[in-house]
């Protein structure tokens, strides 16, 4: 049973703890660095843009009631409208969203004429503008991690995009590699033709010498004829060769280039593929913390 209870208590502990990551709401007595004279509510929020969580907290304040935005010495206020929210009294209310690492901070206060609501002051009200808090975060966590999750999707996309073409471009080159081991091969069975040409030709040049040396007169001459002849088929073999290997060269310098730029395509699809990896565990965290700041009451 007690351990039970452990178990049901580090749950609601661990909830509580995560919550607490997106936002944090405190109430605090000084605030005069901000232009406060009176204490005044924060209210933090993690990783959130603050041009964002200005525009939206003003959003959110019109919207509860229905009145115009007033900026005065680098104030944002609201005076004397009902707000529905905290009772059916007139309130005039001041804020300003301080940039800070990592959590833009929102100071406000919340005043009935002469009077600041606080903890001591008006306990009841304290509570339900600490409610009203957090349900300003919810407001803009919202916005924010919906918005920061689509644009997380178009990067998945795009990388998912550029990965395809990257594969493409690879495939591309393989062929290309392919076709020039083709050529190689075929190049190389030539060389291997002309080496047997080549031997054969000596050989009947051996034996032409040889039928020379046993002639006189014509025949003799004739033979010596034919040994010339010979030769110079040797010597056209000889290079037919040296431009067939040349052309070898030449393939396999381009074989090589061409690995070369496989290796970079391979190379861009992996770092591509790390970026899509990054990414997704980032769209996991995100939709994570939607789900947080949809639990926030």
């Amino acid at each position: 049973m007690k351990k039970l209870l452990w178990i049901i208590l580090l749950v609601i502990i661990s909830k509580f703890s995560i919550a607490q990551s997106l936002y944090n709401v405190a109430h605090v007595e000084n605030a005069h660095q901000f232009g406060f004279e009176k204490s005044v509510y924060t209210l933090s929020l993690n990783d959130i843009d603050i041009e964002l969580f200005e525009k939206e907290v003003q959003n959110y304040f019109q919207k509860q009631t229905k009145a115009s935005v007033e900026k005065t010495n680098g104030l944002f206020g609201i005076k004397n409208v009902v707000y529905k929210s905290l009772s059916n009294d007139t309130y005039s209310f001041y804020w300003r969203i301080v940039p800070q690492e990592n959590a833009p901070t929102m100071y406000i206060s919340f005043e009935q004429g002469a009077n600041v609501v606080s903890l001591l002051n008006t306990p009841i009200l304290h509570e339900k503008v600490k409610a009203e808090l957090k349900k300003v975060s919810k407001h803009v966590l919202s916005l924010s991690l919906n918005a920061t999750l689509k644009n997380q999707n178009i990067r998945v996309k795009d990388l998912e995009k550029d990965r395809k073409s990257a594969n493409k471009n690879a495939d591309k080159i393989r062929k290309k590699i392919s076709k020039v081991r083709v050529e190689i091969d075929k190049l190389e069975k030539q060389i291997s033709l002309n080496d047997g040409q080549q031997k054969h030709k000596a050989e009947q040049i051996g034996q032409k010498m040889q039928q020379a040396e046993g002639l006189d007169g014509e025949m003799k001459k004739a033979a010596k004829s034919e040994v010339k002849t010979l030769e110079k088929e040797s010597k056209s073999l000889y290079k037919d060769k040296e431009g067939i290997h040349k052309s070898v060269l030449k393939l396999e310098a381009d074989k090589r280039e061409l690995e070369y730029e496989l290796n970079i395509e391979q190379a861009k699809v992996k770092s591509i593929e790390e970026q899509i990896g990054i990414e997704r565990v980032e769209i996991n965290k995100t939709a994570n913390r939607i789900k947080e700041g949809k639990r926030i009451k």
